[in-house]
């Protein structure tokens, strides 16, 4: 597969970090969301913004609609079509009392947040519901799909203890109002893959995505601390999951199906851009302006990501979304960078439009 970068443009602009992109298809329209805050932390709360794009090169803006939490700060949204509605899930940092007091210049000591799974949706894409709270606190659910009319919820536990750090979990049901445990898919302190098997510490599993392999088939990426971590199962047997990793300094955000192969879009060091010919490449050291976002090929039968292009970006980027382009064999990319050579302080959302050939 080739990837060939046809232009960017960007959707955002200004002081403020715009960060943490979602894109999707719905009803014939384009929308994308992402973050707006001061700064990449969670202090002070940030919101975020929903916009409709035109069906046209550059894209305009059509309509803009704001998701926020009267005292949490609301990030990382994921956009899920479905033909009712478009729903758009996203975590909420809730402050402890000391955060809350820290946030307002009150004297306290910040202590912990929770981070509390919420979701909204529309049915005319102009109107949203306020967000409202699913799921067990700290259960932040990342990659979600819609198979066969079921839901599947991939969550990764965020907190303080080390025993759920590790552990990814899934939870499935006929709305995503009505959740129930599927069970647990990566377990960090009891954990095969390659055929080897390990204990905790490993890897510290993060933002899981989930895609359709086949309608029996579910397959995920898995950021972590020591690569990129691949993993299958089938909807009948959701907790025996086969994982593979090959090492690969990519933090995985978006995949896409297309006609010539499976595309995945991620943020990896640009000394490590990872290749056929550099099997070994591994996470550095090295200073947060060397980050790039990038698109793959999952190579079929080899659980490896070829890379296919780099995408203008660096310091603080990533958190890519997909979907299909405005021409046929193109998708757009969707992603954020930072506005200089740097981490800090601002950033801007880019949307990217690329042609895909055999």
């Amino acid at each position: 597969m080739r990837a060939t970068l046809l232009d960017t443009h960007c959707l955002t602009a200004g002081p403020a970090h715009h960060a943490f992109t979602t894109l999707c298809r719905w009803r014939d329209r384009i929308y994308c969301a992402w973050r707006a805050g001061l700064h990449h932390g969670i202090t002070p709360p940030g919101h975020v913004a929903i916009s409709r794009l035109s069906q046209e090169w550059p894209p305009r803006v059509c309509t803009n609609a704001m998701l926020n939490h009267p005292i949490g700060d609301v990030r990382d949204p994921r956009l899920v079509p479905t033909p009712d509605a478009l729903w758009c899930f996203a975590g909420v940092y809730l402050p402890t009392v000391g955060v809350h007091q820290a946030w307002h210049g009150l004297s306290a000591v910040p202590t912990d947040n929770i981070v509390q799974t919420h979701v909204a949706w529309t049915t005319d894409g102009l109107t949203w519901t306020p967000l409202v709270p699913i799921l067990r606190p700290n259960f932040w659910a990342w990659g979600i799909i819609v198979l066969n009319g079921l839901w599947f919820v991939a969550t990764y536990q965020q907190g303080t203890a080390f025993d759920t750090a590790t552990t990814l979990t899934l939870f499935s049901g006929l709305s995503p109002l009505r959740l129930a445990y599927a069970g647990t898919i990566y377990d960090g302190f009891n954990f095969a893959k390659d055929g080897e098997q390990f204990r905790y510490p490993h890897s510290l599993p993060c933002e899981p995505v989930l895609w359709p392999v086949s309608p029996h088939i579910l397959a995920c990426a898995v950021r972590t601390e020591t690569g990129m971590d691949l993993g299958v199962a089938r909807t009948s047997a959701l907790t025996d999951w086969r994982w593979h990793t090959r090492r690969q300094t990519i933090a995985p955000s978006a995949v896409y199906v297309t006609a010539y192969g499976t595309l995945l879009a991620g943020r990896a060091v640009a000394q490590y851009a990872p290749s056929r010919r550099d099997r070994d490449a591994t996470r550095s050291s090295l200073p947060q302006t060397t980050w790039r976002t990038s698109l793959y090929h999952l190579v079929p039968g080899t659980h490896w990501a070829d890379l296919l292009l780099t995408l203008p970006s660096h310091g603080d980027t990533g958190y890519a979304g997909l979907c299909a382009g405005l021409e046929p064999n193109t998708v757009l990319v969707s992603y954020y960078t930072s506005v200089a050579e740097s981490f800090l302080p601002g950033t801007d959302v880019w949307l990217a439009h690329i042609r895909i050939m055999p």
